[in-house]
């Protein structure tokens, strides 16, 4: 998504499907990168991805308009 940013493609939904992580959701770096690739996202749904959600809670996401987050 970085590349497809630097390209000028806008991705405007994304579906994260399966995210089990061990990076830490106050790692900066991570953060940065959270924040600066899905900045123009505006439709995000987390499947099977719990381990998302502290990460995301510690970003702004100012073209967020959607948050779907599910188990199937």
């Amino acid at each position: 998504m970085v590349v497809a940013k630097i390209e000028g493609v806008v991705i405007k939904t994304f579906k994260i499907s399966g995210f089990y992580s061990r990076v830490s959701g106050r790692d900066l770096p991570v953060l940065d990168l959270l924040k600066n690739t899905l900045s123009n996202v505006q439709e995000l749904k987390a499947i099977n991805s719990s381990t998302i959600l502290e990460p995301l809670s510690q970003i702004m996401l100012p073209s967020l308009q959607r948050f779907e987050i599910g188990s199937y």
